[in-house]
């Protein structure tokens, strides 16, 4: 895990780069267009970080359970396996052959994704949290803040073009972002302990540690 919250704040220093750069566009007269621009590209990166911490957190929970026999899963874990092969009818033979083989395991995220669309550009809180329920992972405690949201909403409706760079955060201040930089921040860097200990529990067994 350490490598995902090193990557994680490596994201978030370049993030950090962009908001200094907006508060000084923001003592300069005439760069409110530029200021906007790039207040709308500054929220982009913040949830290109959520969605990537995210991602690299899971793979690395199918990657350490790949290699666990069905058998010794925990039910959490027994049911996303059993989703991910038995949901598609045509699969089922080839997936009963493997039970009857005791070959059955998680597969690994690239391969899980193909079948079972995990997330796709609706990372908040709530969604995260709903999505580490599903794995047994202890619940990270809401910020208190719908900040998470807000960049999830501006990133979505940028991204699909509904409104434009130019006015979609213009009315922000660098103050506003770096509150909402800072929120996001704090709760991937709760999430990212409770995967650890998730992990270090080996939570995804039958019996995990004690």
């Amino acid at each position: 895990m350490k490598q995902i919250l090193n990557d994680k704040n490596s994201r978030a220093s370049s993030c950090t780069i962009l908001l200094n750069h907006i508060k000084e566009l923001e003592e300069k007269a005439g760069k409110i267009l530029e200021s906007s621009i790039i207040k709308s590209s500054l929220l982009i990166m913040l949830y290109n970080n959520i969605e990537a911490t995210v991602y690299a957190a899971f793979e690395k929970i199918h990657a350490t359970a790949n290699a666990i026999e069905y058998e010794d899963l925990s039910i959490f874990t027994k049911k996303i396996c059993t989703n991910y092969h038995f949901n598609n009818p045509k699969y089922a033979f080839e997936n009963i052959e493997k039970i009857l083989s005791k070959s059955l395991s998680l597969p690994l995220l690239e391969e899980y994704g193909k079948r079972i669309n995990l997330f796709s550009g609706n990372l908040d809180e709530k969604k995260i949290n709903a999505i580490a329920k599903v794995y047994g992972i202890p619940i990270t405690k809401p910020s208190g803040t719908k900040n998470m949201l807000v960049v999830k909403q501006k990133r979505n409706k940028l991204a699909h073009g509904e409104e434009s760079f130019l006015a979609s955060c213009r009315g922000y201040t660098s103050k506003d972002l770096s509150q909402i930089q800072e929120s996001c921040e704090d709760f991937l860097s709760r999430f990212i302990i409770n995967v650890e200990l998730y992990l270090n529990k080996r939570m995804y067994l039958k019996k995990p540690a004690v």
